[in-house]
């Protein structure tokens, strides 16, 4: 379900905190897409610019996507010197782009947010024939017992949360099902590094995360200073991870 509010007032903190993807998440994604120069992504989703910046990298053109005029705003100050980037108020299900005006469509950290339908009938409409949609994540590590408590935190403490990504990584058959014809998968590790007032920041950005002023917002702050007593060493604390990038026809 695509919500256009969740990150209202946090776009800061998300642009401060928020890691980019594996360099080698964005060779495969090049390759698979033919990223470059005189190609047209749509980034929808694309919040502050995080994902649209690198992918501007490879050379391309990107319409950042966004429904949120805080994360949307902020994009457009951190892009604004980008002459291939153009900010779009729009949405997953109404991009409010032209129909077949871009090669491609990617996803990232948003498709768990989106009508799957919806969003597939609109790349459906916006995407040039033979073009492609690419869905990526930064996926933590489960089976890491830093990961594993900052989970338990968040359960204890904030009621909105669901799961880390949303719990797409759960979730697998949602992602694989919106591919019309079955999508290749690549996982790449790409662990994180986050001082304390780093760390902090990126779990207060999550959607999840209480408000100022909000039921346990103290209390949630709090317990991230003391799990990162307890796990950081040498004044930084690692969060197991790895980018993964879904590629396939829609």
């Amino acid at each position: 379900m695509e919500n256009t509010s969740v990150f209202s007032g946090k776009a800061e903190a998300y642009s401060a905190a928020r890691p980019g993807y594996a360099v080698e998440l964005m060779e495969w994604l090049t390759g698979k897409l033919g990223l470059g120069e005189g190609v047209a992504v749509a980034d929808v989703g694309s919040g502050t610019g995080k994902f649209s910046k690198q992918l501007l990298e490879t050379g391309c053109t990107v319409f950042g996507v966004e429904p949120n005029a805080d994360m949307r705003a902020f994009a457009e100050k951190f892009l604004g010197n980008e002459k291939r980037f153009f900010s779009v108020n729009g949405s997953a299900s109404d991009t409010a782009l032209d129909s077949a005006c871009v090669d491609h469509v990617t996803a990232a950290s948003a498709f768990h947010w989106f009508d799957a339908a919806a969003f597939a009938r609109e790349c459906q409409r916006i995407v040039r024939p033979g073009g492609s949609a690419a869905l990526v994540w930064n996926i933590r590590d489960a089976s890491d017992q830093t990961v594993w408590e900052c989970e338990e935190l968040c359960r204890r403490l904030c009621p909105r949360f669901k799961g880390f990504s949303g719990n797409i990584h759960r979730d697998e058959g949602r992602v694989t099902g919106f591919f019309e014809k079955g999508c290749e998968c690549a996982d790449f590790r790409y662990d994180l590094f986050f001082s304390r007032e780093a760390f902090v920041k990126r779990m207060l950005s999550s959607s999840y995360a209480p408000l100022p002023g909000e039921e346990n917002f103290s209390a949630f702050a709090g317990a991230l200073e003391e799990l990162f007593d307890r796990r950081a060493e040498y004044g930084q604390i690692r969060i197991a991870n790895f980018s993964r990038g879904y590629v396939g026809r829609v």
